[in-house]
């Protein structure tokens, strides 16, 4: 909700927030595109093609952390940042439980049978997913040199 109330610094936050969303969206909008470019070889479009995400986000961490993006100001308003450094090292669960959950602790034998229906749907859907794509593209327009049965899977 920006500018909720009328205190500047953290509506300030809210558009910085705002503007760097847009700014890692446009980058990797634009290195999507990389492959069509005249400039650079093709190694290097075809990266930043690839990494067009990672290196949008890389670029927007950045840009955060140039002065005067960060606009925190005694600790009013400042874009919101997760301390690693206070971070515990010894991982234990916060509420009183163990790790390991029983997975059918609670599932009666009709909640298995109605989880069975979509269970065995998707399975179909991969198994015809997976033939309907290797028929379509081991056709004969493809020219393959071994035999269509050898890129089966």
């Amino acid at each position: 909700y920006l500018g909720q109330d009328d205190e500047r610094a953290d509506r300030a936050a809210q558009y910085a927030t705002l503007v760097l969303g847009a700014i890692t969206c446009w980058i990797a909008w634009t290195l999507h595109f990389a492959e069509t470019w005249v400039f650079f070889t093709r190694e290097v479009r075809s990266f930043l093609t690839s990494y067009n995400t990672a290196i949008a986000c890389i670029f927007a961490t950045a840009i955060s952390y140039l002065p005067g993006v960060d606009l925190e100001n005694n600790g009013v308003g400042g874009l919101d940042r997760v301390s690693v450094r206070f971070t515990p090292w010894d991982w234990q669960p916060t509420a009183d439980r163990n790790w390991i959950v029983d997975p059918f602790d609670g599932i009666d034998g009709r909640g298995i049978m109605a989880a069975i229906i979509p269970g065995f749907m998707f399975f179909l859907l991969f198994i015809i997913d997976h033939n309907v794509s290797s028929i379509l593209t081991q056709s004969p327009k493809f020219n393959l040199k071994k035999p269509p049965a050898y890129h089966w899977d």
